[in-house]
């Protein structure tokens, strides 16, 4: 009996340092609590923490890092209940010197499948309507204009399907010279975006 009991409170020891192993591989890492659109800058609120053991290959930003990742842009959509990684992030301004944003409406086909992501560098094309008679070679589009086919561009934002339509809204942002350019194809809905590189 007395041999049970010393054995049993062995267990129990082994069994609190186990416990007490777990434990302390645990890391205080940050969390995101309410969603980032791609390009929005991250916020406190956006913020939340949380107590795990980390897996191989697993890198999470611990949460003593928090203030460096406030006032950072998102590179990609953030979802509440997720592990923020260092990926995700970016510090680097998405409008650069001598660039202009220009909002495109995109319609379902014209926009690739995969995510766009701020940052990321797109062909913006010109695909105006056969049918259409208002001027789809781009006459108005500022220099240069009427014999372009396509802008290099970089992804500032993509927007949520318009209410009432399945147009999406993507902010680019393009050299100032291409900007009047993008604008007059977009005005006209004669814009397809393509994946390329510069």
């Amino acid at each position: 009996m007395m041999a049970l009991a010393v054995m049993l409170i062995a267990l129990g020891g082994v069994g609190a340092w186990a416990g007490f192993a777990i434990l302390s591989d645990r890391t205080q890492v940050l969390t995101v609590v309410a969603e980032v659109p791609a390009g929005e800058t991250i916020t406190a609120k956006h913020l939340g923490q949380a107590n795990v053991a980390l897996g191989p290959g697993v890198e999470a930003v611990p949460f003593s890092e928090r203030d460096t990742i406030v006032g950072m842009r998102a590179k990609t959509g953030l979802e509440p209940g997720s592990l923020l990684t260092r990926g995700q992030v970016t510090d680097q301004p998405v409008v650069r010197k001598g660039e202009q944003v220009v909002p495109v409406g995109l319609k379902p086909a014209l926009v690739p499948a995969s995510r766009l992501s701020p940052g990321q560098v797109v062909q913006i094309v010109n695909v105006p309507d056969p049918n259409s008679s208002g001027g789809a070679d781009g006459r108005k589009g500022g220099r240069g204009a009427q014999d372009r086919e396509l802008v290099t561009a970089r992804v500032v934002a993509l927007g949520e399907p318009q209410p009432g339509s399945d147009v999406r809204v993507l902010d680019v942002a393009v050299a100032a010279e291409d900007g009047p350019t993008v604008a007059a194809w977009s005005a006209q809905g004669a814009v397809a975006v393509t994946v390329g590189g510069e």
